[in-house]
């Protein structure tokens, strides 16, 4: 992260922004204990704070959460957020868990009723910046972007990298203004998720003309009246609307807070690993206590200074080629990158499992449209025999993107051949995809019997290897990803659209 970051940094958590993009991240295959709750946000907010304390050696850190009761913004505006999702009940429940968590940890918890956690922490970032000391926010809320400046940044969750760094000219090339103006853009084109108006009809690109020409949204009021057409008249017309969303959109910089001049509140170099570790393993998470019962994080997290752009950078991908290091839990997990391409003719499908034969050792995974075995249509499959490369053979397309596919009858011929060479084919829950084809044409189990196919099953061998591990998906091959190989795979909601099923991408 550039030269930014110095001893004397300031880090603040989005909290509850974490802690949601940690649930929704394993919506589709939620982690939970052996008594069916869900954890998968506390799994996977702790996973990052350990992944910030290695990266990063905060020596001072708090975490902002939103008041408990509604804040001064409902007040004014009853249909402020009205439009929301209602909060899953299992997310609902993880909140008090991370915050014992933290506690526990030792890192300071910050909160004051009436206001929001952008509000805490807009009022602690310009508190940095009148005491000349630097402050990062842990977030990806676009509204915090306006507080960017020369001692104020932003790590952005980020599918690539783990962490991606917002400066004035990241929010400049993200917006198209810069952060001093990013308040009046957001002001017009409102805010449907938090139910804030705006001017109607006008988009970002809109925006931006209007304050290239005017500079600021009092600017493009006072000339409101030369702005020609339809735009115009909107403009005309959402006056109220534009001002009253600005009044809700600005963060408040002077919530009462209580804390110290120097900060030392905020000081985490006495941090309770130890005791944090006993509590992931009593809540069963034993991969989050094992990363923070190792000896690194024993350390003190405020220890060392942080001066050097390689102590401060922001954990890149690495290398297509190369996995991480699994000699450690303690690596940060990053966004898997690699050259995976749609396989579309049956002479390149061909040439491919000659290769694989020819490696030796080849991962093979179905996909589906159903989770029933027995009515499941074989939506198509992937193969892949070295690292970070790989191809995916699409069977069944409801739009002809790919057209042509290869036929099912061909693919299957070219998996028998696979399947009889000797090679071995590994894949993660073999018993499904073993049935899959079964109920597709492909009688892989008959070979197996009769010796004439190998197979590894990555499911069993963790078990075997942790036959320990407790709650009902410490074997899921996300999970193990993450917490062997510190990769994190691309999500199914990333690429399936909801509603939809993987015969429609």
């Amino acid at each position: 992260m550039s030269n930014f970051i110095d001893k004397d940094t300031v880090f603040l958590l989005d909290s509850y922004g974490l802690i949601y993009r940690e649930y929704y991240a394993f919506m589709t295959r939620p982690l939970t204990d052996s008594r069916g709750q869900n954890v998968s946000a506390l799994f996977g907010f702790f996973r990052n704070i350990h992944n910030i304390l290695k990266s990063f050696n905060p020596s001072y850190m708090a975490a902002a959460f939103d008041s408990r009761i509604p804040t001064f913004r409902h007040e004014k505006y009853a249909e402020y957020k009205a439009t929301r999702a209602k909060t899953p009940d299992d997310l609902k429940a993880q909140f008090p868990w991370v915050e014992d968590c933290l506690r526990i940890l030792g890192i300071p918890v910050v909160r004051k009723d009436g206001f929001e956690a952008d509000d805490v922490i807009a009022t602690i970032a310009k508190a940095c910046e009148k005491s000349g000391r630097k402050c990062v926010i842990l977030s990806g809320d676009k509204d915090l972007q306006q507080l960017v400046n020369d001692y104020i940044h932003i790590l952005k969750p980020d599918k690539v990298k783990v962490w991606a760094e917002m400066d004035r000219q990241a929010v400049l090339e993200n917006w198209g203004v810069g952060p001093e103006k990013l308040l009046d853009l957001l002001s017009l084109t409102g805010d449907a998720a938090d139910n804030v108006p705006g001017v109607k009809g006008c988009g970002e690109k809109t925006a931006v003309k209007l304050l290239s020409e005017y500079g600021t949204l009092e600017g493009i009021y006072e000339h409101a009246g030369e702005i020609k057409g339809a735009l115009g008249q909107k403009v005309r017309d959402s006056r109220d609307d534009a001002f009253f969303s600005k009044e809700l959109i600005t963060l408040q910089e002077n919530v009462p807070l209580d804390f110290k001049d120097d900060f030392s509140d905020f000081n985490i170099s006495k941090l309770n690993s130890k005791a944090l570790a006993e509590e992931m393993t009593k809540r069963e998470l034993p991969a989050v206590a094992k990363l923070f019962s190792s000896k690194e994080s024993e350390e003190s997290a405020g220890a060392k200074a942080v001066a050097s752009s390689k102590a401060g950078a922001a954990p890149e991908a690495k290398p297509d080629s190369t996995l991480p290091d699994t000699e450690t839990d303690t690596a940060p997990v990053v966004k898997n990158t690699g050259k995976y391409k749609a396989c579309t003719e049956i002479d390149e499908l061909t040439a491919f499992v000659d290769s694989a034969i020819k490696a030796g050792t080849v991962a093979f995974d179905t996909e589906t449209d159903s989770l029933d075995t027995q009515s499941a249509n074989l939506v198509g499959f992937s193969l892949a025999y070295e690292r970070g490369k790989g191809i995916y053979v699409p069977l069944i397309l409801t739009q002809s993107l790919f057209a042509p596919t290869v036929s099912k009858q061909k693919a299957l011929a070219e998996l028998k051949r696979l399947f009889e060479s000797g090679a071995l084919v590994v894949m993660h829950n073999a018993k499904f995809d073993l049935k899959v084809l079964f109920y597709n044409g492909l009688d892989v189990i008959q070979l197996i019997n009769s010796n004439k196919a190998r197979i590894g099953d990555t499911m069993v061998a963790a078990w075997v290897l942790e036959s320990d591990k407790t709650g009902k998906t410490p074997y899921s091959l996300e999970f193990l990803a993450e917490t062997k190989l510190h990769l994190k795979g691309t999500e199914y909601d990333e690429i399936v659209p909801k509603g939809a099923s993987f015969a429609d991408v």
